[in-house]
């Protein structure tokens, strides 16, 4: 492994999780996986520097581990996949694609299947594609590098896209931090405002459900098998992945998203070849709480939802309100100027807004007429259920001199 190679692993714990999929699908007898796996052989899997520091009994547990691992992985993956091919939409964009084989599949379907993942796993994948998509498939692969909190990068990967998009995340999602987790909400909702289409991912009931699983398949060797484990290395808290899920619920709410939970059990394979080497009982135990998971379709709010508009130089505004909450995002300078036309904007819609939520991705500049609007906007909430997220440093720096930092 090169200096480079090792940098990009450092910086990037989760490319360390990419090639896990192609492990997995070419164990489970993919010929376009196994063909994948040999042509990028020089990254299997370091085994033997595993077996210097561990014992013949961790290994055992740690590869018992790992089976739990890879069977998650498994389900996420193929009914996923599954769940694709049925919805009928055309368009795949993969957040992130890892080492998967799966383009070359859904090319012979003729679905185009944007594969996005970090500039070091495309770099490495994409030669490797070439040598083995058919000619006639080759139309419907689009590989490119893109950050998913990027939505330059997304557009980009996406240049050719036409008509309903389908967008899945595998794996994505516990490696972002809160913030990175709005900004990717917000460029999902762009880009289906734009093409149409969805989001779908396990990612958050599938986390729900893991130490349930994972106990069920190490039982009483458990504690000591995850003290073996590196599983949350790069992993990074979010409000997505908060225990109450009322929680998660609100927040995928306040994102401006509504949210349809799918049962897997169409979906999933009736067995998991990851589990195959587990006692028959234990087997059927994991199976039957595989098959209570769900996969969460989410979709941008479209039905009951008006939008509103404020727009001068050097300053827009844009509001959804769906029911009794208000979605804003503005962009450029709040000041003197502007400030009137931010108030008129919320004072546009006759129902009463309860909850007021404010994307200041955007904003350059907010002033003492801008601060006097929000407090006018929060004032009017009955419970005061003010939120503005996504500020600049600078704009942070305004509010916390002038005392209005509670409203981050």
């Amino acid at each position: 492994m090169d200096e480079l190679e090792r940098m990009t692993e450092e910086v990037n714990p989760v490319y360390l999780t990419a090639r896990s999929c192609l492990y997995m699908c070419a164990r489970n007898g993919e010929e376009d996986a196994k063909k994948l796996l040999d042509i990028l052989q020089r990254h299997e899997l370091r085994e033997k520097d595993v077996e210097q520091h561990l014992s013949q009994d961790a290994m055992a547990l740690l590869e018992k581990a790992n089976s739990g691992y890879t069977a998650n992985i498994e389900a996420r993956y193929y009914t996923t996949e599954n769940y694709i091919k049925e919805l009928g939409i055309t368009q795949i964009l993969d957040l992130p694609c890892g080492f998967s084989s799966r383009g070359l599949r859904l090319a012979k379907e003729q679905i185009d299947y944007y594969g996005c993942d970090l500039p070091a796993v495309i770099n490495e994948l994409l030669p490797a594609i070439r040598q083995l998509v058919k000619q006639d498939d080759k139309q419907y692969l689009h590989y490119s590098a893109a950050d998913a909190t990027n939505y330059g990068s997304l557009k980009k990967a996406l240049k050719d896209a036409k008509g309903e998009l389908l967008i899945t995340t595998e794996g994505l999602l516990p490696y972002l931090t809160q913030s990175e987790t709005e900004e990717f909400f917000l460029n999902v909702r762009k880009l289906i405002g734009e093409y149409g289409g969805c989001w779908i991912t396990m990612d958050i009931p599938l986390a729900q459900k893991e130490e349930e699983i994972m106990r069920c398949i190490l039982g009483d060797d458990y504690a000591q098998a995850m003290s073996l484990t590196n599983n949350e290395a790069g992993m990074h808290e979010s409000v997505l992945f908060d225990k109450d899920e009322e929680t998660v619920l609100q927040f995928i709410d306040d994102m401006g998203f509504d949210l349809m939970r799918i049962p897997v059990m169409d979906y999933l394979p009736e067995e998991l070849a990851s589990l195959k080497n587990l006692l028959y009982k234990t087997r059927n135990n994991a199976m039957e709480l595989y098959r209570q998971l769900e996969l969460w379709v989410m979709v941008p709010w479209k039905d009951e939802t008006e939008k509103y508009h404020a727009k001068r130089d050097a300053f827009s505004a844009e509001a959804h309100v769906k029911k009794d909450k208000m979605n804003i995002r503005l962009s450029g300078r709040l000041d003197t100027i502007s400030s009137p036309d931010l108030l008129t904007l919320f004072r546009e819609p006759e129902k009463k807004i309860v909850k007021i939520r404010i994307d200041a991705s955007d904003l350059t500049y907010i002033s003492s007429a801008g601060l006097r609007v929000f407090m006018i906007m929060y004032k009017s909430l009955p419970d005061g259920d003010f939120k503005l997220y996504n500020a600049s440093e600078n704009i942070k720096e305004i509010l916390e001199t002038t005392g209005f930092d509670f409203l981050l």
